[in-house]
């Protein structure tokens, strides 16, 4: 080997790689304070800080309640319902950081209501998904140590250097920095109608091998432990600002409803959430959208509805349900926040 390429490896490449290592780990430093503007939860991450409308009720929800959801106004008018469902990778300790937040700029609701598949409330995410969804998201002292309390090792990519992480905690923090629009809450106007047209059922694709899988995972599962210290922390909130909290189940394929009811999968859920409720001072009422309709088209994972026409009357549901909860408080504004 000549010596130009001993001078090159043993010499340049280390240095090279020094130098980048470097600019990689300045370039983090300096966007650390950037926030992320990367999908839903980002966005409602910081807008709800600047929005200081009051609102009757909040609704938390994973994907499969907002992509039914967000398209139509769900209350009596448009300030009614604040509906900050996002997706189930921030799972239900993502929910409660959310709804602190809200709380810190709002007037307290009157009710908050949970629509989440019972698969959130098990936990089915992994760690390093909830680092990606959430850790630069809630990034308060406070969030990051509640959530090590229960996921120690969720900042493990964290101790190592920018380089070997410059998606995270480079490329994407620059996506936020050129993010011309601000973020903000998405206040739709149209009602939904509840005899939408609905797609054809040839176009289902949610199948029967796959319904039977999802009851016979969830049969025997429970309410995870950082699951459960996120809805204790939501039921002290409720305690503290006087809000009630509801749960609703979203909609599934009939197979999975039935099979849900039959072996005990909302019932021992519901009795999981009772007991973690009972111990922080709150109960919950439940309702379940599928007893109000059989809804027919679903999409490969037999979670997310398909077609637009399905989703409206799904829309039109959930607004049922909320223009049936009965007025607590007449005045809606409230005091704020302490």
């Amino acid at each position: 080997m000549s010596k130009d390429w001993v001078s090159f490896l043993l010499i340049r490449v280390p240095i090279g790689a020094i130098v980048l290592a470097a600019i990689c780990q300045l370039a983090a430093a300096l966007l650390d304070h950037v926030p992320m503007r990367r999908n839903r939860s980002d966005e409602l991450a910081v807008a709800i800080q600047a929005d200081h409308a009051p609102h009757r009720i909040v609704l938390l929800g994973d994907s499969v309640t907002r992509d039914s959801t967000w398209r139509f106004s769900l209350g009596r008018d448009q300030d009614d319902v604040v509906n900050l469902s996002t997706h189930g990778a921030i799972g239900v300790p993502g929910e409660y950081f959310i709804l602190r937040r809200y709380l810190e700029s709002h007037p307290p609701p009157e009710y908050v209501v949970l629509s989440m598949s019972p698969e959130v409330y098990f936990g089915i995410v992994k760690t390093e998904r909830m680092h990606y969804y959430m850790w630069y998201t809630f990034d308060r002292a406070e969030e990051r140590a509640f959530l090590k309390q229960y996921l120690p090792d969720i900042d493990s990519k964290d101790r190592g250097p920018a380089v070997l992480d410059p998606q995270e905690r480079i490329v994407e923090r620059l996506f936020g920095l050129f993010h011309r629009s601000k973020p903000a809450l998405v206040k739709a106007m149209q009602a939904p109608d509840a005899s939408a047209a609905v797609e054809p059922p040839a176009l289902n694709l949610s199948d029967g091998d796959g319904e039977r899988t999802r009851v016979s995972a969830d049969v025997n599962s429970h309410v995870r432990s950082l699951e459960s210290a996120s809805l204790g922390q939501i039921c002290r909130l409720g305690v503290q600002y006087g809000f009630q909290i509801r749960v609703i189940w979203p909609p599934v394929p009939k197979a999975v409803a039935d099979g849900f009811s039959s072996e005990g999968v909302y019932r021992n859920l519901e009795k999981d959430i009772d007991g973690v409720l009972e111990q922080n001072g709150c109960k919950a009422s439940y309702f379940n959208l599928n007893s109000v309709r059989v809804y027919g088209n679903f999409h490969r994972d037999g979670m997310h509805l398909l077609g637009e026409g399905w989703e409206e009357r799904a829309a039109s549901d959930f607004k049922n349900y909320f223009m049936s909860l009965p007025d607590r408080n007449s005045d809606r504004a409230g005091t704020g926040s302490s």
